[in-house]
C-alpha cells in the first residue's frame, strides 16, 4: 500500500503460484491502482518497482497479469517496465465490456546483483505494505 499524508492512496496485490509442470514459482499481479488525483506522481511505479524487486531477490523469474483491451493507459504502463502482450482471452470479463483481456507477462527479471533468500519475503507477495513517499 502506497500512503500520503495518512491517506492510502495506492496498492498492489499479488500472489505466488506454482508454475504447471515443474515447482517454478512465478508471480501474478491481482491488481495495482493509484487514486486518481495521485495519478503521474510516480506512486503506482514504486509499487511495481517493489514488487518486482522482491521478485528478483527470490529468482523468480515471471510476472504476469491481466489487462482489458482497451485499457491503453495501463498496458503502456506495463510496458514500460518489459512486459509483452503473450495471450489475448476473449470474454475473461463478465460485467464490463470490451470483455475481453490481455494477458501481459515479464520474463528475466532476475538481476545477479539481487540474489537473496530471505523466505520472508515469500510471505511479503500475499499482501505487502509500504510507504512510498517517506
Amino acid at each position: 500500500m502506497a500512503y500520503y499524508s495518512d491517506i492510502c492512496v495506492g496498492a498492489i496485490a499479488c500472489r505466488l503460484e506454482k508454475k504447471e509442470g515443474g515447482g517454478q514459482v512465478r508471480v501474478y499481479i491481482m491488481t495495482l491502482g493509484v487514486l486518481a488525483p495521485y495519478r503521474g506522481l510516480g506512486i503506482g511505479t514504486k509499487l511495481l518497482n517493489h514488487a518486482l524487486d522482491l521478485c528478483s531477490k527470490q529468482n523468480i523469474s515471471e510476472v504476469y497479469l491481466h489487462v482489458q483491451t482497451n485499457n491503453e493507459d495501463a498496458i503502456n504502463f506495463y510496458k514500460k517496465f518489459g512486459f509483452e502482450i503473450t495471450e489475448t482471452i476473449q470474454n475473461y470479463y463478465t460485467n464490463i465490456t470490451p470483455p475481453d483481456c490481455y494477458v501481459l507477462t515479464r520474463n528475466n527479471i532476475i538481476a545477479s546483483y539481487l540474489r537473496g533468500s530471505d523466505q520472508r519475503l515469500l510471505h511479503c507477495f500475499m499482501g505487502f505494505a509500504m510507504d512510498v513517499l517517506h
